[in-house]
């Protein structure tokens, strides 16, 4: 029965695909050849029945591609993307050092509607060191059409002696996204990154110069 099903969803995929692209690339043809057979049909004379039926598939393939960018522009599918990563500093009492570096990834909405995401998975990794019991208080966010949107992984608590310049980090990220309440899509990304870090324990992203060079 499942094998039944299987087959079955898989068919109905296969014959939308088939159906789609025969309606893409046969609609203009049937509409040139139903403009020729007709203009034969009623003895219109050669030059314009071929002027006709050019006219006709141009006018049926660019009603076609306008309705493919028509689509292309009203679905969120794409639309997010990753944009960079973000440094939070873990302080436990104001006026004293950090005790742990955050990252985070900004992303940017390229819609000119509002995009929800909601991250399935995040996980951070500073040095050899990771947050064992991280907790999050909200995973949905909602950007607005043209704007950045960014979340923050829990931070990851560092020893004293583990505040060094260079520092690897890898930040692994994967989200759900599409229009608010229909999440629809999925994305993912591994980032490596280096950090350094200020007297004061300030972290800071170094630049390819700064960073050591691949092993």
């Amino acid at each position: 029965m499942r094998q039944f099903f299987k087959n079955f969803g898989g068919g109905i995929i296969q014959q939308a695909g088939s159906f789609f692209l025969s309606w893409v690339v046969g609609l203009p043809i049937a509409g040139a050849a139903m403009t020729l057979l007709g203009g034969w049909f009623y003895t219109v004379p050669w030059p314009y029945l071929i002027a006709a039926t050019s006219v006709t598939f141009a006018m049926t393939m660019t009603a076609i591609l306008r309705l493919s960018q028509w689509w292309a522009w009203i679905t969120p599918k794409n639309k997010l993307r990753f944009a960079g990563v973000k440094l939070a500093m873990r302080m436990d009492k104001q006026g004293e050092p950090p005790m742990g570096v955050g990252l985070g990834v900004d992303l940017l909405n390229d819609a000119h509607f509002p995009i929800e995401f909601h991250v399935k998975e995040i996980k951070s990794v500073v040095g050899n060191k990771i947050n064992p019991a991280p907790t999050y208080l909200i995973r949905n966010v909602t950007i607005q059409g043209g704007n950045t949107g960014f979340f923050y992984d829990d931070p990851v608590l560092l020893n004293p002696d583990e505040f060094v310049t260079p520092t690897k980090c890898t930040l692994s990220c994967k989200v759900a996204y599409g229009r608010p309440g229909n999440l629809r899509y999925e994305m993912q990304q591994r980032l490596e990154i280096y950090i350094g870090f200020s007297e004061e324990r300030v972290p800071r992203l170094l630049n390819a110069t700064d960073a050591p060079p691949p092993t």
